[in-house]
């Protein structure tokens, strides 16, 4: 019923960028361990987005349109701060992916790129 169960999860929303296509598809919600790593959710993810298991992920949060904020694999929605409701966009790690440097400057398309042309 409620968005979250104190202490165990969250109910985030999701949304999956197909850099293939250019475009974002909301896939709906999905509950999320609080304390757990982000990277733990891969394979639900994966299956969700119906991408071959093992598939690795870049994850970002949607803190409001056209602002985006990577989010560390590493990291629990604790750490990340993220909470009920929060919007997780997600898309494949890219061969060659060396950090977010190159994103930013457009080298491979991405959650980034792509809100930073809706935004215009």
């Amino acid at each position: 019923p409620g968005l979250s169960k104190p202490g165990l999860t969250n109910l985030v929303h999701l949304k999956f960028y197909d850099g293939a296509k250019d475009r974002i598809v909301g896939l709906g919600h999905f509950r999320l361990s609080f304390f757990k790593k982000l990277r733990l959710s891969f394979p639900d993810l994966c299956k969700i987005a119906d991408l071959p298991r093992g598939t690795q992920l870049l994850l970002f949060e949607e803190v409001k349109p056209g602002e985006i904020r990577k989010l560390d694999s590493e990291w629990t929605l604790k750490y990340a701060g993220l909470g009920p409701g929060d919007i997780i966009c997600f898309q494949v790690k890219p061969d060659g992916y060396d950090g977010m440097s190159r994103y930013q400057r457009g080298k491979f398309p991405s959650v980034v790129s792509f809100f930073g042309r809706k935004a215009k």
